[in-house]
């Protein structure tokens, strides 16, 4: 099986790949003046980068981690060597993962398009014009490091195959241990390119396999290390409790609608919304079967976008079962939002624009390839409106625990005025202590979101929490604009079924406690010291 390789980018593509990268960046910069959206997760990931940077290792709020994997925490300490704190070197160092991986697509197309700059352009208009692509690159999150480093292995498994050079294969397996052990999805990106190298080198089969174990033992050896190191520490390799509870309905229709907000950004009515996916789903993977078949069958020149086109295939095919997997029996609080399948994206505007090429190469139908390119180039032009004003909002108001509503939020600044060492219940603990550096405690919760099993320790937990407002003077800061956590117990629920006193209402919170009053017939204990809980601090 004979390869075409195709010839280096010319100082054109180059100039562009350079101009992209720094716009790229400036777009970044200035969409995140009040420093990088933290989550959730962000919050576990900057508290493991600064005790990395303490020397301290792998571990948040004092407890080792193990749910998530160790090479973002790292990165991200490592970009505290900008800046003082990681919470800001964070924000520099999504402007180069942003930059990087709009370089990465463009490269990526125009060497699976055969050399066309226009394919090139367009994928980094498809790239920059996405608000989803935008967002989760504002945020500090894994993904954007995921990007760069499963796009990097595949490119380079590519150049591998057309010719193989070991110290290419070792700097794919490489690329692909970072990606893993940066999110374990990764290892979606294993079979791919294991079957990758069974079909196309161009090598005996006892080659092909020694290939394939020096992929297999670079790639998977650092998860391997990480697993034992987190069963040492904390009894657990990855923190998740097994037990089958099947998708459904819901997360079908995240994926179906995520996957045509991505692809399919106009309006359209959600009845003909899976008839247009479908559509053009099929169109595509008809054109690449063709190509594949043709190529294969007839033993013609297997260009590298057929490889390239074969590995995302395989990859986007074994990611998706591993979601499916994942939320059935490991995490059912897993959505298929942008944020969870922006690498299928990524790879998909790779895919889609190749795939297109290599049909009107096929038929010899260059017109074919120029009414295509006029499509891809009228989708750019569909989001920019949208990415447009997605950017200015994030630069006014800012993005995940940063925005403006939080930074002026009457509960965090009441919070921040209570005494030392008070006691505080929230259904926001880790927004509380990421903006006041105080700690809080859970509201019990009502189902467990990984499983949806029903907590049979809550009404122990509900009398441990009201005794702690009595005994120790403990507050309930309950913040209105969390809206996620529907397994905890609403206000409703707290006030009418759980009978907990309201203390008083901000304009974005309730506060709950036990009645100074009860408390002092109680305990004989003088309110003065409790004068600080009585009205939050104008």
């Amino acid at each position: 099986m004979n390869f075409e390789v195709n010839p280096r980018p010319t100082y054109t593509v180059l100039l562009l790949l350079a101009v992209s990268g720094v716009c790229a960046l400036g777009i970044l910069l200035w969409a995140t003046p009040f420093g990088i959206g933290v989550s959730p997760d962000s919050t576990v990931y900057i508290a493991t980068a600064r005790s990395i940077g303490a020397g301290h290792g792998f571990q948040s709020g004092g407890k080792p981690i193990t749910h998530y994997p160790p090479v973002y925490p790292t990165v991200l300490a490592l970009s505290g060597l900008l800046e003082p704190d990681p919470l800001d070197g964070a924000r520099w160092l999504h402007a180069f993962l942003f930059a990087l991986n709009v370089v990465l697509i463009g490269i990526s197309t125009y060497v699976y398009t055969g050399s066309s700059f226009p394919a090139s352009l367009c994928s980094i208009l498809l790239f920059l014009s996405s608000a989803h692509m935008l967002d989760i690159h504002t945020m500090a999150w894994s993904e954007p490091l995921f990007i760069s480093l499963s796009l990097s292995a595949f490119l380079v498994l590519t150049f591998y195959i057309a010719k193989p050079r070991i110290w290419l294969l070792v700097a794919s397996s490489s690329f692909l241990a970072l990606a893993i052990t940066t999110r374990y999805a990764g290892v979606t990106l294993l079979p791919a390119m294991i079957i990758g190298i069974l079909l196309f080198e161009e090598k005996p089969a006892r080659a092909q396999i020694r290939s394939c174990f020096v992929l297999l033992v670079i790639g998977i050896s650092p998860l391997a290390i990480w697993l034992f190191r987190n069963i040492l520490v904390a009894r657990s390799a990855i923190n998740r409790t097994f037990a089958f509870h099947p998708i459904n309905i819901s997360h079908i229709k995240d994926f179906l609608h995520t996957m045509y907000d991505f692809w399919l950004p106009w309006s359209c009515p959600t009845n003909l919304q899976i008839p247009q996916l479908l559509l053009a789903g099929g169109l595509v993977l008809t054109g690449f079967f063709l190509v594949l078949r043709h190529q294969i069958r007839d033993k013609a020149k297997v260009s590298m976008s057929t490889v390239m086109q074969t590995l995302i295939f395989l990859f986007s095919m074994t990611y998706a079962s591993f979601l499916f997997v994942s939320i059935s029996f490991a995490d059912a609080h897993t959505r298929l939002s942008y944020r969870i399948m922006s690498p299928v994206y990524v790879f998909g505007i790779i895919f889609i624009i190749s795939v297109s090429r290599s049909v009107s190469n096929l038929k010899r139908r260059p017109s074919l390839w120029w009414c295509l390119l006029a499509l891809f180039f009228a989708l750019p032009c569909i989001n920019l409106d949208r990415a447009a004003s997605f950017a200015i909002h994030l630069h006014n108001e800012g993005s995940g625990y940063t925005k403006r509503i939080w930074r002026n939020s009457e509960s965090i600044a009441y919070v921040k005025s209570l005494p030392d060492g008070a006691m505080i219940y929230s259904n926001g603990p880790d927004i509380i202590h990421f903006l006041t550096g105080i700690k809080a405690k859970d509201i019990p919760a009502k189902v467990n979101a990984r499983n949806r099993a029903s907590n049979p320790y809550l009404a122990r937990e509900l009398r441990a929490m009201r005794n702690n407002l009595i005994e120790k003077r403990a507050l309930i800061v309950y913040l209105d604009n969390i809206t996620w956590r529907w397994y905890l117990p609403t206000k409703k629920e707290l006030e009418d079924v759980y009978k907990i006193p309201v203390l008083f209402r901000l304009q974005d919170g309730t506060v709950y406690a036990i009645r100074e009053q009860e408390i002092t017939r109680e305990q004989g204990a003088s309110p003065k010291g409790d004068s600080a809980l009585r009205h939050p601090r104008r």
